[in-house]
């Protein structure tokens, strides 16, 4: 619902441009709980409590009373930490609720066993899904020195089984260790996997490391 808004200064939105007839995506940030502790994160504690995953995944149910395009989970902790709880969400909607989820991920904690769970149910609910997948890193030295607690190895070993079942978008945060490396990202992923859908690629950049600016 959108609230009117006062103008009280040129920098602030026009109450005309809150008002949506439609919302088509739903990008949802609102966990912190992590399994690794990245070089550029912004969250100094990793870990949520209990009433912030209750409320999370309250809120998730809530969503099913609506009809969106897409729904993006989640910018700012590592969703598949929530397995079980995230199972139970999944296996409720249909494509009346969302007809695709993306799933914002540093891919360490997925395996065989778990993709392929993932792919039945997207499969019996009609629901499509896709992955974001954190890379930031085409040698093991320069990914294990940004995604502290991470594992190259296991990175690429998941990259190649999500691929067999999903499409895939891949974001590479730039920052001093690793920017040389942005400009070999396309002939390192064309070189090490065989990809059957679409892909992409899309590149950010850690605001805080001043020297990467330089």
């Amino acid at each position: 619902n959108s609230q009117s808004i006062e103008k009280s200064d040129e920098s602030l939105c026009l109450e005309n441009c809150t008002k949506f007839e439609k919302i088509d995506t739903i990008s949802l940030c609102g966990i912190r709980n992590c399994n690794l502790n990245c070089y550029h994160c912004y969250w100094e504690n990793h870990r949520d409590n209990l009433e912030i995953k209750q409320f999370y995944f309250n809120f998730l149910t809530s969503l099913q009373k609506g009809h969106y395009k897409s729904l993006v989970l989640d910018g700012s902790g590592e969703i598949f930490t929530y397995w079980d709880d995230l199972l139970i969400f999944l296996k409720s909607i249909t494509p009346d609720n969302f007809k695709e989820i993306c799933f914002i991920t540093n891919a360490n904690l997925l395996n065989f066993d778990r993709i392929s769970e993932l792919y039945n149910i997207s499969k019996n609910t009609g629901v499509k899904y896709f992955f974001n997948v954190s890379i930031d890193g085409i040698t093991k030295e320069t990914y294990e020195s940004i995604r502290i607690n991470g594992n190259f190895e296991k990175l690429i070993e998941n990259i190649n089984l999500i691929i067999q079942y999903f499409s895939i978008r891949f974001t590479f945060t730039l920052k001093k260790q690793n920017y040389k490396e942005a400009f070999q990202l396309k002939d390192f992923l064309e070189k090490t996997f065989k990809f059957k859908n679409y892909y992409e690629i899309s590149f950010g950049a850690d605001v805080y490391d001043k020297s990467l600016f330089k």
